[in-house]
């Protein structure tokens, strides 16, 4: 990795990402974008000015997000819902699809966005996404490209816009600006796989 800035990207709050953290840093992986992209850590310590981009980038999505949000806490009960305010919240459910149509209905507008796995359902402001995110970070940093790697709904914002994306076959149906490469392995082993003929061949 002495060829990349590796910055991990991911829906996770700062609570759940401090689990992962001390591993993390082991790499000398300093930088994270978390909470979808709304907030960036360097060494745990989140970047005040990130915050208040994102706050004015999600203006206009507010009071829709503050509408989702009562709407979730009446649909599945205050204490099923956790929010990071004012960037996401997710509901946890035993019954996902049920939920991520219901919010899905209410929300049903172009102001947020509204994805599931197999056991949350989540809601962020429309402009909250990891494609943004990778582009704000990389007029922060003086990058001019990234290579992304991602495995769900989540990503596709993400990794539409990298140079080169990887991602498993299941979705692959995004249009990338750059290159296109789909996993059929196991996919944390073919990512270091691609990356090294990535480095070789250069991007």
């Amino acid at each position: 990795q002495d060829w990349l800035d590796v910055v991990p990207v991911t829906t996770r709050t700062k609570q759940q990402f401090d689990r992962l953290r001390s591993a993390l840093e082991t790499f000398g992986w300093r930088d994270a974008l978390i909470c979808n992209g709304s907030i960036l850590l360097r060494d745990g310590v989140e970047d005040t000015a990130w915050r208040e981009e994102s706050i004015r980038i999600s203006e206009t999505s507010q009071s829709d997000y503050k509408k989702a949000y009562g709407f979730a806490a009446g649909l599945a009960g205050k204490n099923a819902v956790t929010a990071v305010e004012p960037f996401m919240f997710y509901v946890r459910t035993d019954q996902p699809e049920l939920v991520f149509n219901a919010l899905s209905a209410q929300a049903g507008h172009a102001e947020l966005t509204v994805l599931r796995d197999s056991q949350k359902v989540y809601c962020f402001p429309r402009h909250l996404n990891k494609g943004r995110a990778a582009e704000r970070y990389m007029l922060r940093t003086g990058h001019k490209t990234y290579i992304a790697a991602g495995d769900s709904e989540f990503d596709i914002p993400m990794l539409q816009n990298a140079a080169v994306s990887l991602c498993p076959e299941r979705i692959a149906h995004y249009k990338p600006i750059g290159r296109m490469r789909v996993c059929s392995g196991l996919f944390s082993d073919e990512i270091c796989g691609e990356l090294e003929q990535i480095r070789n061949e250069g991007l």
